[in-house]
């Protein structure tokens, strides 16, 4: 799982974001391709959801890879709009974490993140 950070912070992330990716990585697992989840929802790689995704479609781990740095990237700024207060690396990874979990919808009215701003 290191190389998934290595690749990561090679991309330009940050270590915050990298060390989610390796979190997500281990607990969302790769799937080189699309698949239903246990929701119901069209999802890729590493949890990626998007209305672009088709199913019976494949992926390189590659492919794989910048979809999981895009998702994290995007999830990452809408997630800093919504928390006032300084993180260290760890939590900024953990918070990044649950917010790619449960959307940055459910984060940004989460009593978790009202207790955090706190």
């Amino acid at each position: 799982m290191s190389s998934v950070k290595n690749k990561l912070l090679a991309m330009g992330l940050s270590s915050a974001i990298a060390t989610t990716g390796i979190f997500v990585a281990q607990h969302e697992g790769l799937v080189l391709g699309t698949y239903i989840d246990p929701v119901g929802i069209l999802t890729s790689c590493y949890g990626h959801t998007g209305k672009e995704l088709k199913l019976n479609q494949k992926f390189t781990e590659s492919q794989c890879l910048d979809q999981l740095a895009e998702d994290l990237s995007k999830h990452d700024k809408e997630m800093m709009r919504y928390v006032k207060v300084p993180l260290s690396d760890e939590e900024h990874s953990a918070y990044l974490s649950f917010s790619y979990n449960v959307g940055v919808g459910n984060f940004r009215s989460s009593t978790l993140l009202k207790f955090l701003n706190k």
